[in-house]
């Protein structure tokens, strides 16, 4: 199974290190905007070649599996080249900027043969996992609450580009809104705003959630301001808790006590979500049923932030 990247930073080193651990997996190639980062990422990794564009990857280098791993800004013209290869992509989230860039993307990719999944890394994490698991085993309907905190200036202290910044709803949030979607069973039948998004001033943030199923989910989240990432599910039997994200324990009815479950050691001997997500990609690259996010859910999770933020009504 060959694995290449495009991408040369941070999270293309992490995902590196995680197919590195697979049994018959090469990584065999990597184009970036840097050639002298693509350098230090290849022999880093034990990489044999670099390339100028996706096509001179694909043609030489025949991988089954491109990993993208390159800023929001960059995304949608390196899809754009890969879309009309026989590969499969696992692409770091966002889908685009915003939710119009991922309308396009999705629009391009459907006529081209690549398969697109993109790494929501936390629906793989142990701790979403086992909450999953046990939420699952009863037929018991869920309220989701999400907590999320967001800043204008820590986007811009971290380098984004002002594109990405006005739309940090969509890079950064996304990691919490899609949560609801996880947990959240059938389809998204209301989004009502309880505070709505002022883009000029950002503040508080909240949005209820109804779903088919009877699932009712809650988003808040503060701008500009202190507060936590952190999930809660619960149930008449169950309550569970993940705060932080990676860390997961549960409150059954009638206690007061939360009951810690032990981390997954994928999830601390490699970036969490990271490792079980590269054993999914392979198995799609392969044509078995996987747990990887295929485009079109990534696409429900973009629609759910625009709803939640204003942007546009939600639609399936």
């Amino acid at each position: 199974m060959k694995v290449a990247f495009a991408g040369a930073g941070y999270m293309a080193s992490e995902h590196a290190k995680a197919f590195s651990d697979i049994d018959g997996v090469q990584l065999v190639g990597v184009v970036g905007r840097s050639a002298d980062r693509a350098r230090q990422f290849a022999e880093a990794n034990g990489i044999p070649a670099m390339f100028e564009t996706i096509t001179a990857l694909y043609e030489q280098a025949r991988p089954d599996i491109l990993v993208v791993a390159v800023d929001e800004v960059a995304l949608k013209s390196i899809l754009a080249e890969a879309a009309p290869f026989d590969w499969t992509i696992m692409a770091e989230k966002p889908l685009g900027v915003n939710v119009d860039e991922a309308d396009e993307i999705a629009a391009f990719m459907e006529k081209g043969s690549a398969r697109l999944y993109v790494a929501m890394n936390r629906r793989l994490m142990g701790s979403t996992l086992s909450c999953m698991a046990d939420v699952d085993s009863r037929d018991e309907l869920r309220f989701i609450k999400v907590q999320d905190q967001q800043s204008y200036a820590e986007a811009r202290d971290s380098g984004k580009p002002e594109v990405v910044v006005r739309n940090y709803m969509y890079a950064n949030s996304i990691h919490l809104v899609d949560y609801l979607l996880t947990f959240g069973r059938g389809a998204v039948v209301s989004v009502t705003p309880i505070f709505s998004w002022e883009a000029d001033s950002p503040g508080v943030v909240a949005a209820s959630v109804e779903f088919s199923s009877g699932d009712r989910g809650l988003y808040e989240a503060i701008w500009n301001g202190p507060g936590p990432w952190a999930v809660s599910v619960s149930t008449p039997a169950r309550r569970w808790e993940m705060r932080p994200l990676e860390q997961a324990a549960y409150q059954d009815a009638g206690q007061r006590r939360l009951v810690a479950v032990d981390a997954d050691s994928r999830d601390t001997d490699f970036k969490p979500g990271l490792r079980l997500m590269a054993d999914e990609a392979v198995r799609a690259a392969t044509g078995d049923e996987t747990a990887l996010v295929p485009m079109a859910e990534a696409i429900r999770t973009m629609r759910l932030v625009a709803a939640i933020y204003g942007h546009r009504p939600y639609s399936e």
